[in-house]
């Protein structure tokens, strides 16, 4: 009820608010990663000291700087750079949607739109975010010639969201907000899926050459003791690399970290025995395979750990979809919803709490359109990062919310 409530207003502004959904408890612990203001002042709730970085500060309207990829001093860029301007356009339309939805919410805001490949360097890039008063800065959206947002980010003070990117490495930039959760995020996830609902079969963990020291990888390992995966590691052989006969039984999970499809075709082929009850779990990108067989996906119950899942089946979603149907004439994508809601979720946090909100993020468990918004404050200093991941089940040939 509460999810459809909160989804009803991003289409129809039924409040201005960012609702929390479940408001967790916060266990506090005191160790050498807590930021240096609790270091310095034990009796500092870490909470409480935020408010010196992050001061409140209220504003009539807010700026937002977006930048996206779209190739303006690029010849020929429909030609090649086909795909990165069908997500960037596709974004900004979602925006635009969500634009629509918060002046009709009484939030007032004055968005710019950059192409962030233009040969920017470090002084035109701040000169601009200065003149512009720059609120809070979304983008670069993908890749991107600009390298030093972060940086810039970190010096001036200003607010960064990273939309579709996820940092591994950390700047020590408290001013960072990650919308996505990192790949070792999903890694986490997908072994918590395996602990508590496919518990007491083997456990395989197969590579090919590029996941073996992969962070999703390695984070996955990290949550079992030696001993209780059979890891294989495939690298350049491919499936020749596999035992012979292989040692399945009628109880196995394999997590298969890779973004091959063929290698994964190839796998999965090498599996068809006569056994009901082999799972596999498995990272996004296998929500994107073309040549995947329905029949072996249901018989061998693919789950699958992605930041995002539009659930076209529930009814919530249902007015964005006629909305954008009706202003665009075409089918949103997963990056017109994501772009939706990267606005919706970002302004109405600026609108309720100010320049500065990180003070509240931590209490907040957001459901959006394609996924939870639920950002919780890095020890290590590196801002804010989502840690929500949607766990998806094959189940009636198609992908489901696991429950």
């Amino acid at each position: 009820m509460i999810l459809n409530i909160i989804l009803a207003f991003l289409v129809s502004c039924q409040t201005t608010k960012p609702l929390p959904v479940q408001k967790e408890k916060e266990v506090v612990t005191r160790t050498e990663k807590d930021s240096p203001l609790v270091q310095n002042n034990p009796q500092l709730h870490p909470k409480d000291s935020l408010y010196q970085p992050f001061p409140k500060t209220m504003k009539n309207k807010y700026v937002i700087s977006v930048f996206l990829p779209l190739y303006f001093d690029s010849t020929h860029r429909e030609q090649n750079q086909k795909t990165p301007l069908s997500v960037s356009r596709d974004f900004y339309k979602g925006m635009m949607m969500s634009s629509d939805t918060l002046k009709r919410c009484g939030i007032s805001l004055d968005i710019h739109f950059f192409d962030s490949e233009k040969r920017w360097t470090y002084q035109s890039l701040k000169d601009t975010l200065i003149k512009n008063n720059t609120d809070l800065i979304i983008g670069p959206l993908l890749e991107s010639h600009i390298k030093f947002m972060d940086s810039l980010s970190k010096t001036e003070h200003i607010n960064y969201v990273s939309s579709l990117q996820s940092e591994e490495k950390c700047n020590k930039n408290e001013f960072y907000l990650q919308s996505g959760p990192s790949s070792s995020q999903e890694g986490v996830a997908a072994a918590m899926l395996v602990k508590n609902n496919l518990q007491g079969r083997k456990l395989f963990l197969i590579n090919d050459r590029k996941t073996e020291f992969n962070p999703i990888t390695e984070a996955f390992l990290a949550q079992f003791k030696p001993g209780e995966i059979t890891v294989i590691n495939c690298r350049n052989k491919g499936v020749a690399a596999l035992p012979n006969p292989f040692p399945y039984g009628d109880s196995n999970v394999v997590f298969i970290p890779s973004k091959s499809e063929s290698f994964v075709n190839q796998i999965i082929s090498k599996f068809q025995v006569d056994s009901q009850n082999i799972s596999f779990v498995a990272p996004m990108q296998w929500q994107f395979f073309k040549s995947f067989e329905g029949e072996l996906w249901e018989k061998y119950k693919v789950h699958v750990v992605s930041p995002y899942f539009i659930d076209y089946d529930n009814p919530s979603l249902n007015g964005f979809i006629h909305k954008y149907r009706s202003k665009y004439q075409e089918e949103p994508s997963v990056w017109a919803f994501i772009g939706f809601d990267e606005l919706a979720f970002y302004a109405n946090m600026l609108h309720s709490y100010g320049k500065y909100f990180q003070v509240n993020l931590d209490d907040l468990n957001t459901p959006m359109l394609h996924t939870t918004y639920r950002l919780r404050h890095s020890r290590n200093g590196c801002g804010w990062q989502n840690e929500y991941v949607n766990v998806l089940d094959f189940h009636n040939y198609q992908l489901n919310l696991a429950h």
